[in-house]
């Protein structure tokens, strides 16, 4: 029995309550911190069935539980020692005679092998601390997933950086640590907070490998639209916190679409959405972000696809607009999609 695509599980419609999505992402580790999941397997499997052969063969996978508070004090200082960053570890499943094989590794190490071999890098961060909610009458650590991209260029990666939130993550100028159930203190910064993780975790890469004597170390990533999605809020909707599903769907699309242009079918005929690769080298990863999710929100698909210059950013605008006011509408259709992708029979066999 071949893989279902996943495009054969979203929809709009149904009856369920929405705590059987989460029950059934939990079940398969998709809604838990941990690298040693169903779901990390999962990824591997669609990797290995789903994708294009430039993805299949060329890409690695990891996923980082982490702790940030350490890093993000010590680059609130005036000169940081980036090697805070030397602690992150990661998980990665591997193939062995046939079979999936799990690697627990320092993150350092673990991209810079793969980079070694310029192979893309594709990391999930679960960060365990990313903000903190003041309610309930307690403060309480929120936790949060994003993606990061490394991408080979002639002598050197770009880094590509993706959070679900989009353009509001500019407005995280700082980074709380909480002191007691009602005190917390903020680190500020003159970079959104995200911005300055990844601009410091950038440099440690670049020092680990030109330590060990690796040979076109320089990473490029300068925070902004070109190298951090700064697109529409895709959660801007979201009451439940359901972050999880999109650095995994992501994972999907980005197998699928970026060595190969996508044709949809729209009410003004097929068009063409590019390669995300050429999308990337143009500077336009907001778009290819957005077009990632084209068949979650296919009225607003055409726009989206055909507008350019200032009637892209009003594109942008409006489809921010449309997801907020569809409340958990979009979210819901996006994590069930996911959930029951990921828990096919054909992946349940396997993992």
């Amino acid at each position: 029995m071949p893989v279902k695509p996943l495009e054969q599980y979203i929809k709009f419609t149904g009856k369920g309550k929405f705590d059987n999505v989460i029950k059934r992402a939990t079940a398969i580790g998709a809604y838990i911190t941990d690298e040693q999941t169903k779901a990390h397997r999962t990824c591997r499997l669609m990797q290995h069935h789903c994708f294009t052969h430039t993805m299949k063969h060329g890409a690695v996978f990891l996923q980082c539980c982490l702790i940030t508070q350490p890093i993000m004090r010590e680059l609130a200082k005036p000169n940081p020692d980036v090697d805070v960053f030397g602690d992150l570890g990661c998980g990665r499943y591997y193939r062995e005679d046939g079979k999936l094989s799990f690697s627990y590794e320092y993150l350092n190490a673990a991209v810079a092998n793969a980079m070694e071999e310029r192979k893309i890098v594709f990391i999930i961060f679960d960060t365990m601390d990313y903000c903190v909610d003041e309610g309930n009458g307690a403060n309480q650590y929120i936790a949060h997933s994003t993606t990061a991209i490394f991408i080979p260029r002639k002598g050197s990666y770009d880094c590509y950086y993706v959070n679900s939130h989009g353009r509001d993550l500019q407005r995280a100028m700082g980074y709380d640590v909480i002191l007691s159930k009602r005190r917390f203190r903020t680190h500020h910064y003159k970079e959104p907070s995200d911005v300055v993780f990844m601009k410091g975790l950038c440099r440690h890469l670049q020092a680990y490998r030109s330590a060990r004597g690796d040979a076109d170390t320089t990473i490029s990533y300068d925070g902004t639209a070109r190298h951090t999605y700064l697109g529409a809020d895709l959660q801007a909707g979201d009451n439940k916190g359901i972050c999880f599903a999109f650095p995994f769907m992501l994972w999907y699309y980005f197998g699928l679409y970026y060595s190969q242009a996508r044709v949809i079918e729209t009410n003004f005929g097929r068009l063409t959405v590019p390669r995300g690769s050429t999308m990337l080298k143009q500077g336009r990863l907001g778009e290819f972000i957005e077009a990632c999710f084209l068949d979650f929100y296919p009225d607003r698909r055409a726009v989206l696809v055909r507008a350019t210059g200032d009637d892209r950013a009003k594109a942008t605008d409006e489809l921010e607009t449309s997801i907020a006011a569809g409340g958990i509408r979009f979210t819901k259709a996006v994590s069930r999609a996911l959930v029951g992708f990921m828990s096919q029979s054909f992946f349940k066999e396997r993992v």
